[in-house]
């Protein structure tokens, strides 16, 4: 019994420190993917966006028995976007809630990997140069998850 409680208390991440840039920095925003002023679309659908520079990014299908496999694709897919944001001097950055539709990916353990991806990104020494990350959502389920995934990763700084 004891080493499953050392095991349990092991998994358990530490909190991550709270930063009023990031903060500032990233967002939610439930609406049309095309409607916002960005540097950057990253969708995993098709290429039919209008306007704003587009990355498309592979289809990270999630199967249970792969879900390790398929955590890696899909924060992949995040950070080749990040880079790729930045490298072009696109300032800003929308992301569509990749593969949480037809592909199965569940919507909370998805958004858990944009925001880490997206945090680790922010905190690195290209950072500073993504202005504003927004992830853009649609379906109930993915404004739900986002809204209990952000401010465990990017937590509330106080007043």
């Amino acid at each position: 019994m004891i080493p499953e409680i050392v095991r349990a208390h092991r998994s358990r991440k530490q909190p991550v420190p709270p930063s009023q840039s990031f903060n500032d920095r990233v967002s939610v925003y439930r609406g049309d993917i095309t409607k916002l002023e960005v540097g950057a679309i990253v969708n995993a659908a098709n290429g039919r966006l209008l306007g704003g520079r587009r990355s498309y990014t592979p289809w990270a299908v999630y199967k249970a028995a792969k879900a390790e496999e398929a955590k890696a694709a899909l924060a992949g897919c995040y950070q080749k976007s990040l880079e790729l944001a930045a490298e072009h001097g696109c300032g800003s950055v929308a992301f569509s809630s990749i593969s949480t539709g037809i592909y199965g990916y569940p919507s909370l353990d998805a958004s858990r990997v944009a925001a880490e991806t997206t945090r680790k990104f922010l905190e690195g020494p290209d950072g500073d140069k993504l202005t504003r990350v927004i992830f853009v959502t649609f379906e109930t389920k993915d404004v739900e998850a986002y809204g209990e995934t952000l401010p465990e990763i990017f937590p509330p700084t106080s007043s």
